[in-house]
């Protein structure tokens, strides 16, 4: 009777053989393709979309995610606060049509600059949209009296 040789796997081959497969797959994954309908294209463009599907409202002539129906479920409110921190406070007043901003923190410029950019984020729009609405940015005398009195326009804005 004669034996069959078994073949065993060496340490090697397991190598060459997880090498190919990271290979296929990011090749794969660089053209945006799919493999047996599982979807690899980057979250990146998941997350775009994401945002484009949030309803949007119009505000001074610029379509911004609607922050009214998440943060004041009656829409009464004079008022809805967008973010707030220990370092600012950003609030939309509704009769007016006006974003605020309140630094609360020291240094005013450290600040202001983070929250500017968290107001884009929450509205999902870009500078130049941003630039369209009418933002003030103020600060207390208790945070920064060389600033306070003062009202400022968004940092970016000509």
């Amino acid at each position: 009777m004669t034996k069959k040789k078994k073949y065993k796997f060496k340490p090697v081959h397991l190598l060459i053989f997880a090498v190919a497969f990271l290979i296929i797959t990011l090749i794969i994954t660089r053209k945006g393709g799919s493999i047996s309908g599982i979807n690899l294209i980057s979250t990146e463009k998941k997350q775009e979309t994401a945002v484009e599907e949030k309803k949007r409202i119009e505000i001074s002539g610029v379509k911004v995610v609607d922050f009214i129906d998440k943060t004041n479920e009656d829409n009464s409110s004079s008022y809805y606060t967008i973010d707030k921190t220990p370092d600012y406070h950003i609030f939309y007043i509704s009769t007016d049509e006006l974003f605020f901003i309140s630094i609360t923190s020291y240094p005013f410029d450290e600040h202001r600059v983070v929250a500017e950019q968290k107001l884009i984020e929450a509205l999902a729009i870009s500078k130049d949209d941003a630039c369209k609405l009418n933002v003030d940015i103020t600060t207390p005398t208790y945070s920064n009296p060389d600033k306070a009195g003062e009202v400022f326009k968004l940092s970016f804005c000509n």
